[in-house]
């Protein structure tokens, strides 16, 4: 038998209480997440750049410079709040003109 990963979802009580909608709040918070990921990708990139620069070596990977890219269903699947994926594009666009 596979055991499944069991999956959860974060709602920042900070979130929830500035935007008044805890669905926005999730979202927001799952974009915020994996910004930091991307982040965290960069500074490791940089570092492999400055590794392969003093064994001169080839790194052929360029910065994501913050910029992530999720689909409307896997954030959909990812939040866990039961919204189809046109729903979840209505969803994202509220939370960016928030």
């Amino acid at each position: 038998m596979n055991p499944q990963r069991l999956k959860r979802i974060v709602i920042k009580e900070e979130l929830a209480s500035l935007i008044g909608d805890f669905k926005l709040a999730i979202i927001l918070n799952q974009l915020i997440y994996w910004s930091e990921r991307v982040k965290n990708f960069d500074k490791f990139m940089k570092e492999e750049s400055n590794r392969c620069d003093k064994e001169s070596t080839d790194l052929d990977i360029e910065l994501q410079n913050r910029w992530i890219y999720k689909t409307a269903e896997d954030l959909a699947e990812e939040i866990l709040i039961g919204v189809s994926a046109s729903n979840m594009r209505t969803q994202i666009k509220k939370v960016i003109y928030i």
